[in-house]
């Protein structure tokens, strides 16, 4: 427990652009997560009127990874395994993605003329194409942060 604690002080007084890169990554997948539960689309003939992806058939085994993989991604980030750290990204990047076509796949055949995009369909699409981009573009994320919020001056290796 103090080897975590030592980790957290450290991550937290460190280097600020992996603090920032963290924070943003946990807190997409948080709002993805939100937009689990929020109404994917709505429909007159459903009983309730809206359906979120967390209400579909299996819907909740896709929310139970995400929300689990979430501290699993900070502490595998915390004790430094960037294989683990890799593979939980890739884990939480494929299951939204399944979950996020799963719903536009219910949406589209179910109810493909009545049905009307909720904002957990348009808040969990910009937080697919977060996910993907925090996943591939990780040094271009780096180097952005460390140059406009950090002030940072940048060595290329041209400028070598």
């Amino acid at each position: 427990m103090q080897e975590i604690k030592d980790k957290l002080q450290d991550f937290i007084h460190g280097d600020k652009a992996s603090f920032i890169f963290v924070i943003t990554r946990l807190s997409v997948f948080v709002l993805f997560f939100i937009s689990l539960y929020l109404p994917f689309f709505f429909e007159p003939t459903i009983i309730t009127g809206q359906v979120s992806l967390a209400a579909h058939p299996g819907g909740v085994i896709f929310a139970i990874i995400i929300f689990l993989s979430i501290p699993g991604y900070f502490y595998f980030y915390l004790m430094n395994n960037n294989k683990f750290t890799k593979i939980v990204l890739l884990v939480q990047g494929i299951t939204a993605s399944l979950i996020y076509m799963y719903g536009i796949l219910g949406l589209r055949i179910a109810f493909p003329d009545t049905a009307t995009a909720g904002f957990g369909k348009h808040l969990g699409f910009l937080m697919l194409i977060l996910i993907w981009f925090l996943f591939f573009g990780e040094k271009l994320i780096f180097s952005s942060i460390k140059k406009y919020i950090l002030k940072e001056e940048i060595i290329t290796e041209q400028e070598n």
